[in-house]
């Protein structure tokens, strides 16, 4: 019994003990994750975490709370991490949905009438001034100044577009030019046809870096005299001699009544000033239709004059009498109708000729009969005038039996010849034929206009007129040869040489803004071939300085290929060494030698030097600086020398 009690007492003293450790170890684990939240929420606290809160579960510690974006949440974890093993934290944050602040609109619209500009909208505080050169260029211009500033940075193409915008506002007396983010539209009318393509080339959005354009300029209405339109129909064709509308809604109506006749829908009209009736388009229109009906023939409307000139057989239509009398029922009493039938024969069908040509050399043939010998001479004083007595072979006679308007006749073929680059102009009874190729796209209206007003509406002519944009003087102004092409970036390039740091192939900060004017040459020239030479000095291992010279002359090509040239027929070739233009053995030379050249590149692929062009406006003042500049640059080529070396 005794040895059962002391048993007893054993188990409940070691129970006791055993209850007591535990409180003992429970009370220690409370206390540890007491200070280890407390140590948590102080760091938390001294980083000025104030969304995140701490929980202890044992030997982990667990982040909880809305982060507001991945830095913070990585910041929280740091500072916990101060203070407890990493192993031991456990990350239950969430991350707040990054709300992306949209961009700011950009938008700036131009809008000019005559010496009145207005421009209105938001534009970078950081942008380029916008029309302060205008203005002081032209102080009797009023401007209107309605934009908004912001401190938002300007977009990349920003100031380009805003100095477009500029020239766009100072060519134009009526435009509209709305600038946005890498975009700019021009809607415009240009005084003459030589300022709207000379701006369209310039504003072509090909030319510049990451900026589309949008161009449609108009040019002013033409007023004519005399206001015609001539339509032909006949077996072979269709077509217009010459067209003029007094509106767009009347070019409309005569453009469908021509191709419902048969004429190409490409056909072209031109609205213009001068009509002598509101009504013109319908007229002309019902004009067609006649001759479509007639089934051929030719209608001519002259100012207040219409012609109906008419081939035999159209006579012939039974319906020709009343189609002829409810034409001239219609037409307005104004106008004075005639009818007359025209000779159903071609130029070949006559002995009785006179011919004028103009070979691809420019030299002019005139050969036939003229009359007497005053329109002899009155035909060859036009002939030297107009083509120049040095270009000109005239194998001109009398004649008997010709027709009383000949002589005139005869001038208004040498005036239609002149409108030509080549062709040849045949003068018969009859018919006037004109054929051959102009640079002149309105050289065929030019020519109708001046037969007609020659010889009258009843006289035949047909003309076959090619436009060749290659032998359009306004295009050839504005295009630029390979040859200077390549002369203009040599020409830069001797005063803005594309620079490098010592023995590197990254281009400078001032290598980069030669390279922003060679790529604003290269816009004008897409089309041409040209290589990219690098050139080195002597100093240094020879495969070195040509490993160097390939380097830079690649890192050109790749420079302006960011700045979106077209560059598939640019090419890179480093010459090292090989090429020098300039004494080795000095610094200068040498400073000379380390250069980028542009070449052109030859049909065959064989490279062309092409020499700098020169600018002889800048002549004197380049001769002018050239001592002083050259005392200053020694001296920098000298300390230069030592550090630079293309090997």
């Amino acid at each position: 019994m005794r040895r059962t009690v002391q048993t007893l007492l054993y188990i409940a003293t070691l129970a006791a003990a055993a209850a007591g450790a535990y409180t003992l170890a429970e009370r220690a684990a409370d206390e540890m994750e007491a200070r280890t939240g407390a140590a948590v929420r102080g760091a938390l606290s001294r980083s000025q975490i104030d969304w995140a809160w701490v929980e202890i579960d044992g030997m982990q510690a667990i982040l909880r709370g809305p982060a507001p974006d991945e830095a913070a949440r990585f910041r929280a974890l740091a500072a916990a991490g101060e203070v407890v093993n990493p192993l031991n934290l456990r990350d239950e944050m969430s991350v707040a949905v990054p709300v992306r602040r949209p961009e700011t609109a950009f938008r700036v619209e131009f809008l000019r009438n005559g010496d009145s500009i207005l421009i209105h909208g938001l534009a970078p505080d950081s942008g380029a001034p916008m029309l302060d050169g205008l203005i002081a260029a032209n102080p009797d211009l009023e401007v209107v100044d309605l934009v908004a500033r912001s401190a938002d940075p300007a977009p990349e193409t920003w100031d380009i577009a805003t100095d477009l915008a500029v020239q766009a506002m100072e060519e134009l007396r009526t435009a509209r030019v709305i600038l946005t983010p890498g975009a700019l539209q021009l809607d415009g009318i240009a005084p003459d046809r030589e300022t709207a393509l000379a701006l369209e080339t310039r504003l072509d959005g090909t030319q510049f870096a990451g900026l589309a354009t949008d161009i449609a300029l108009k040019l002013p209405r033409p007023v004519l005299s005399p206001f015609m339109t001539r339509f032909t129909l006949d077996e072979t064709s269709a077509r217009f001699e010459i067209c003029a509308a007094e509106s767009e809604a009347g070019r409309a109506l005569i453009l469908a009544a021509a191709i419902a006749a048969g004429a190409d829908p490409d056909a072209s009209c031109t609205a213009a000033l001068g009509a002598p009736d509101p009504n013109w388009g319908q007229l002309v229109a019902d004009g067609i239709g006649l001759i479509k009906a007639l089934g051929g023939g030719t209608v001519t409307f002259s100012d207040l004059s219409v012609t109906v000139s008419l081939p035999p057989m159209a006579q012939d239509n039974r319906e020709f009498e009343t189609l002829m009398t409810r034409f001239e029922t219609e037409l307005p009493q104004i106008y004075a109708l005639s009818v007359v039938e025209r000779p159903n024969t071609s130029a070949a069908d006559y002995e009785l000729r006179f011919t004028a040509t103009r070979s691809p050399e420019g030299l002019v043939n005139l050969r036939g009969p003229v009359g007497p010998l005053d329109a002899r001479e009155i035909v060859q004083t036009l002939a030297d005038a107009r083509f120049g007595s040095g270009r000109l072979h005239t194998a001109l006679r009398g004649g008997t039996a010709l027709p009383d308007s000949w002589p005139v006749q005869v001038m208004a073929s040498v005036d239609a010849l002149s409108h030509l680059d080549t062709g040849v102009v045949t003068l018969t009874p009859g018919l006037v034929a004109v054929r051959g190729t102009t640079g002149n796209p309105d050289a065929e209206t030019a020519i109708a206009r001046t037969l007609s007003q020659a010889v009258g509406p009843a006289l035949a002519y047909e003309i076959d007129v090619n436009y060749v944009e290659e032998l359009d003087p306004v295009i050839a102004a504005q295009a630029l040869t390979p040859q200077e092409c390549v002369g203009r970036i040599n020409s830069l390039l001797e005063e803005n040489d594309v620079s490098f740091p010592s023995g590197a192939v990254e281009i400078d900060a001032a290598g980069l803004d030669t390279v922003d004017l060679i790529a604003e040459i290269l816009f004008e020239c897409p089309e041409v071939e040209m290589e990219i030479g690098g050139h080195t000095d002597s100093q240094g291992r020879e495969e070195m300085n040509q490993l160097l010279s390939q380097a830079r002359a690649d890192a050109v090509l790749n420079a302006l290929i960011e700045r979106r040239v077209l560059t598939r027929n640019l090419s890179s070739t480093g010459y090292g060494e090989m090429q020098p233009i300039a004494d080795n053995d000095t610094a200068e030379g040498r400073e000379a030698n380390r250069r980028i050249r542009f070449s052109l590149v030859g049909p065959d692929g064989e490279i062309i030097d092409v020499e700098p062009a020169q600018d002889a406006d800048a002549d004197s003042e380049t001769d002018a600086g050239t001592e002083a500049a050259t005392d200053s640059d020694d001296t920098a080529a000298e300390t230069t020398e030592d550090t630079e070396s293309d090997g």
